[in-house]
């Protein structure tokens, strides 16, 4: 699941009395709390112009220090200055940061690398030792750290490395500690390893953590803050490592201190939407009062909140659960799925899920207009390549998630998995930067190697193709429509670039001597040629991503009440075709499909061979009667979905929707005939695919390449540009302009 809790962790430190003597000739401490990023597999930097999650690990220990200098603690008239870095969005200065802290004698450069997972440990370690051969004192935390050394007594031969070289090795969380750890960074004095796994903190009064103003700057969207209400889970995955570093036992922060950070925050940064880092919000003992300070605020503050949390698969449940979670704000919910083998399931501990509630699961939140976004691995001990296939298709037909997320089973460190694959002896990978849930680390015996890798990559093409993709965006609830959409542009994008979208952005960067070791640094020249390469090929294909999102766009995008209702009855009369040439010939059946297809001009024409192309694709062995049921079958599925739309136009208002008689009885209703309205030069509502365009533009390319420019139509040339610009641009202002619908307080 989305991990990003604060654990950057100290050892049995006392916190300083106020008023400590500062050390000798100090009058400022300058703390760099820097997130590494990781490697690529060709050994660069993964690093971002804009980013999408940004860390709550980063924010909860600006806080924290923010929350010691201002108490006094660290000592009478010390100057605190403290940098963020996220290096999934910023570059790690080390050369700079060393010549500032050399010239800056009166000044302790203090560095803290927080929040380090384990694949993103060997790029924490190479910054880590950069730093202490230039004479800084460095201190690593995180899950990693934490997680291994929870499970494993001996110390790694790594980490003891890293401790050699004159490392603090931090471990466990440090809400009480966090005073103590600086005070022993300021005066020089800290030890090789600070263990707190187990003094877990109370958080209920400690400082929400609080967003820094310009490391916001550098994501997608800057209005985006990050709370982690409560820590620690009740579950037993096995593949879990929050059970091992935060605890069984759940707890939680001040309902009042997160009120009045949400506050403050909208008013004072902009910030009007969060995420919730709870592994699971729904076990938060304190979820009902946090709900409720949502909910006051919305209602009687008139502040325009929303947010996104992770939730398990019982928690719809609950009584009363969703229905204040959407009243609070709630858009949408992370739900750790996992799989829907329910064998899979039993052999990694998640023994609460149940697969056959799954449906009930999803209808629920889905009901009360929130989207659903589920976390799914691969690779457990029941899945084959024949099993993981069905069983995607099965996610997307019959439990019909929003959104999912996939992984490859990982012995992530800390975790039981990894614990019983040391003890046993297991063949695992060596190299932590390969352990991000989407490399292979271990061998699976039913999958070859590379096997379980394709399935992976399969699993993604398959659930954000096209027709999953429009089927998704049919059925959304009106109000989610853009959400959704903006979500697919985020992870169809991350998978053009082969990155995970939990660790990508929007548009990659590259620094030519910020490489692994082992790697060789290319010559300005060759690197250049590279990238330029490379952003060609990606511009490329960010193109040909542009057209297939704006025709799934026009192909599901909301039009009006009636419009929908004239496509239904174009539906029920393509059914109506079927039905009634069951019993001809092939070629009498092709004639008569034809005769009913050139009945229709303009768009009519396009909307009706659109319902009837998958079946004519079905129909190529036209003696074959299985053939003609499938196509059958297909177009009365496509019926049920527009009977979903018409009952939801109805539902909210307005109008009965027209042409819902019986198939045929609107034959004769021109698309000429619905209601005009005033021009507007991004309206597309009469356009509902640009095949018309694709095809136009295809034989013009053709004509090109041929030699044949008297075929080709300046004034078409012409007019077909402007469609397309058109087209283009009431897609990007949809995208771009569209509202959070789910912050809407009428809604």
């Amino acid at each position: 699941m989305l991990q990003q809790a604060a654990t950057l962790l100290p050892k049995n430190t006392v916190s300083p009395a106020a008023g400590e003597p500062l050390p000798a000739g100090i009058r400022r401490l300058h703390l760099y709390l820097i997130k590494p990023s990781k490697y690529d597999d060709d050994g660069y930097v993964i690093r971002y112009l804009r980013g999408v999650l940004p860390s709550n690990t980063l924010s909860t220990l600006f806080s924290l220090t923010e929350d010691q200098h201002r108490s006094g603690a660290l000592g009478d008239g010390l100057e605190v200055r403290t940098t963020v870095i996220d290096e999934t969005v910023q570059m790690v200065p080390v050369r700079r940061i060393l010549r500032r802290a050399n010239r800056q004698r009166d000044t302790r450069t203090v560095i803290a690398l927080v929040g380090v997972q384990t694949n993103q440990f060997p790029r924490a370690s190479d910054l880590a030792l950069q730093f202490r051969d230039g004479g800084l004192p460095v201190m690593i935390g995180g899950f990693h750290v934490s997680g291994l050394l929870a499970l494993i007594p001996q110390i790694p031969d790594d980490i003891r490395h890293l401790m050699e070289r004159g490392v603090t090795i931090v471990k466990g969380e440090v809400e009480d500690k966090w005073g103590g750890l600086l005070s022993d960074a300021l005066h020089g004095r800290l030890r090789p390893m600070y263990d707190y796994l187990q003094e877990k903190p109370d958080l209920y009064s400690k400082p929400i953590p609080a967003v820094h103003d310009s490391y916001m700057k550098r994501f997608a969207f800057p209005g985006f803050g990050t709370i982690d209400a409560g820590r620690g889970c009740p579950f037993d995955c096995s593949f879990c490592t929050i059970i091992n570093v935060q605890g069984k036992v759940m707890r939680h922060r001040s309902e009042q201190l997160i009120e009045q950070r949400v506050r403050n925050d909208y008013h004072s940064k902009g910030i009007n939407f969060y995420f919730f880092t709870d592994d699971n919000f729904a076990r938060n003992k304190n979820w009902e009062a946090i709900f409720d300070k949502l909910i006051r605020l919305r209602r009687d503050e008139g502040l325009n909140l929303g947010f996104i949390m992770q939730v398990d698969v019982l928690s719809y449940k609950i009584p009363g659960f969703i229905a204040r979670a959407k009243e609070a704000g709630c858009c949408s919910v992370f739900i750790g799925m996992e799989s829907i083998n329910q064998k899979n399931l039993e052999a990694a501990g998640k023994t609460q899920n149940d697969v056959d509630d799954f449906k009930n699961l999803i209808a629920a939140w889905h009901n009360a207009g929130i989207i659903t976004h589920v976390g799914y691995i691969l690779g457990f001990p029941h899945d084959t390549a024949e099993s993981i296939r069905d069983d995607i298709r099965r996610l997307r037909e019959e439990v019909r998630p929003d959104l999912a997320s996939f992984f490859i089973l990982t012995p992530i460190p800390g975790s039981m998995d990894h614990l019983r694959c040391v003890q046993r002896g297991d063949e695992i990978d060596s190299d932590y930067n390969r352990y991000d849930s989407f490399h292979e680390t271990t061998v699976h015996p039913s999958f070859r190697t590379g096997e379980l890798q394709a399935a992976y990559q399969e699993a993604w093409k398959t659930f954000y193709g096209t027709a999953n993709m429009k089927d998704v965006l049919l059925r959304s609830h009106g109000k989610t429509y853009w959400d959704i959409f903006k979500n697919i542009v985020w992870y169809k994008s991350a998978i053009l670039e082969g990155q995970h979208p939990m660790i990508s952005g929007f548009f990659r960067l590259k620094d030519r001597t910020s490489r692994r070791p082992g790697y060789a640094v290319e010559g300005r020249l060759v690197h250049f040629r590279r990238r330029v390469r490379e952003t060609a090929r990606l511009l490329r294909s960010w193109w040909a991503l542009l057209l297939e999102l704006e025709e799934i766009w026009l192909q599901t995008h909301v039009r009006s009440r009636v419009r929908i209702a004239y496509v239904k009855d174009l539906q029920h009369r393509a059914a109506d075709a079927v039905l009634q040439i069951k019993g001809l010939g092939g070629k009498e059946m092709k004639q008569r499909l034809l005769e009913l297809i050139h009945q229709f001009r303009g768009d009519d024409a396009w909307e009706f061979r659109r319902h009837l192309d998958g079946m004519l694709q079905k129909l190529k062995d036209f003696d074959t009667r299985q053939a003609l049921q499938g196509a059958t079958d297909q177009i009365r599925a496509l019926q049920r979905q527009l009977e979903m739309h018409l009952r939801s136009a109805s539902a909210s208002g307005g109008p009965a929707a027209a042409g819902t008689s019986s198939p045929g009885a609107a034959a004769a209703t021109p698309l000429t005939v619905l209601p005009r309205r005033r021009f507007n030069l991004l309206s597309v509502q009469r356009i509902s695919s640009r095949e018309p365009l694709r095809r136009f533009w295809r034989r013009t390319r053709k004509n090109l390449k041929t030699g044949r420019w008297f075929r080709i139509n300046p004034v078409l040339v012409v007019i077909n540009l402007v469609r397309d610009t058109r087209l283009t641009l009431a897609f990007f202002y949809g995208l771009v302009a569209a509202k959070h619908r789910y912050t809407n307080l009428e809604a």
